[in-house]
């Protein structure tokens, strides 16, 4: 979505670096651009098998959640286990990060208009937002929401692993289980309160199974465009072929991930989130 020239999205490297450098030319912003590629590669040289979880690249799209972290009101679990700050964070009003994200987000567009990109609106992604779905739609109204389904028998695994590699990267020893229990839990609540909001609120919403995102993607595309009121150009349509044939799946080495591995199974996975996989998985 984010290769239409219509919509405005946050590149790794802005979510780094968000604001300019002393003495740089807003319009060619390259050391900024230079620097997160530098931490990019020191990222997959330390952990190669992240680019088979996560895919990095600094001059891609990524999630906003990571502009979220400069109000030091963000998911630092995703770094490292830091069981007592997250129960602050789940404590904490966290209106602030997104009054932060929101004022970020403009000034990233000021600086995108700089540099020729005049868009219409934004495209964004980070399941941070199913866990603050309420206070997200608060405030951005008129938001619309994508909400993506799978499996969490498989997504929870997948998660853990991802989340394991990169607490692996940056502590010694890190506890393949307790990533685990940590995720599992904290990704049981974030769909439990998305399920809450959708309850009394469930016109922003469209739902979108992942498997057709990889089977009929243009489908996908097209509902999402439908939803939003949104028209996909011919030259957007075009530049999201040539980007899903340069990042074709098979490209990449297979994620390869057990329950077992981070003190999971499937039958606490079924358990965990029975009442999800009823409403959205098992339908």
């Amino acid at each position: 979505l984010s290769c239409d020239p219509n919509l405005y999205s946050m590149h790794w490297w802005e979510s780094r670096y968000p604001v300019p450098f002393p003495g740089e030319d807003i319009k060619n912003p390259i050391e900024r651009m230079e620097r997160a590629r530098g931490e990019v590669k020191v990222m997959v040289d330390a952990m190669p098998k992240l680019m088979a979880i996560h895919p990095m690249d600094a001059d891609q799209a990524d999630e906003e959640v990571m502009l979220m972290e400069h109000s030091f009101m963000s998911s630092f679990n995703a770094y490292a286990n830091v069981p007592s700050y997250m129960k602050w964070l789940h404590e904490s009003d966290e209106t602030p990060a997104y009054d932060y994200l929101k004022r970020i987000l403009k000034f990233l567009q000021w600086q995108q208009r700089q540099r020729g990109i005049t868009a219409t609106r934004w495209v964004l992604k980070a399941p941070h937002h199913l866990l603050r779905m309420k206070l997200l739609l608060k405030e951005f109204p008129g938001a619309q929401v994508i909400q993506t389904h799978r499996d969490p028998v498989d997504t929870i695994p997948s998660i853990a692993s991802m989340i394991h590699t990169l607490w692996g990267i940056y502590g010694s020893s890190p506890d393949a289980s307790a990533a685990g229990h940590e995720w599992n839990d904290l990704m049981a609540r974030a769909f439990h309160h998305t399920m809450d909001v959708r309850a009394t609120n469930n016109k922003p919403f469209l739902d979108v199974r992942f498997i057709d995102t990889v089977k009929k993607p243009f489908e996908v595309v097209d509902a999402i465009y439908a939803h939003t009121g949104m028209t996909l150009s011919a030259e957007g349509k075009q530049a999201m072929e040539v980007w899903m044939e340069k990042n074709r799946r098979d490209k990449r080495e297979a994620h390869e991930y057990n329950p077992s591995d981070f003190g999971l199974s499937e039958e606490q996975l079924k358990r965990d989130f029975a009442d999800y996989r009823n409403k959205y998985v098992e339908a």
